[in-house]
């Protein structure tokens, strides 16, 4: 399969990459993090991989808190038809809909999985009072 006509193309990204169709997860064969994500070494810093993807496919900067997010739910892919940008609230309704990920992890609280599973903050923390 040929390499993406994207914009800034960066062939040592590109490598690393297991390109297919259009529509299917495209996996990251480098280096990953205990969740799955890629990681990539740019000018002396790690960046995600999926980030790298979608700033080269949009020629845009990613605002802090903002986060890429996959529609496909796999940390691999970095196919950027699968990537959309959004904040931490937005990947918590994500996960919520989905019922994915946390919600399926042992240790955490009913109200906390609740509140997830409807996008909502939670706390474990109690909240010193302001009086």
């Amino acid at each position: 399969m040929t390499l993406p006509d994207l914009p800034l193309i960066d062939l040592r990204f590109w490598s690393k990459v297991v390109v297919g169709g259009p529509d299917e997860c495209w996996p990251w064969t480098g280096s990953r993090d205990e969740k799955g994500y890629g990681h990539f070494w740019e000018n002396g810093k790690v960046i995600k991989a999926h980030r790298k993807s979608w700033n080269m496919f949009t020629g845009k900067r990613l605002l802090k808190r903002r986060l890429i997010m996959h529609s496909c739910d796999n940390p691999a892919c970095v196919n950027p038809k699968h990537l959309f940008h959004g904040t931490n609230q937005d990947n918590c309704l994500d996960c919520g809909k989905k019922r994915r990920h946390w919600t399926q992890t042992k240790g955490i609280s009913e109200s906390h999985k609740q509140a997830i599973h409807e996008g909502r903050r939670h706390s474990s923390k109690v909240r010193p009072s302001l009086a």
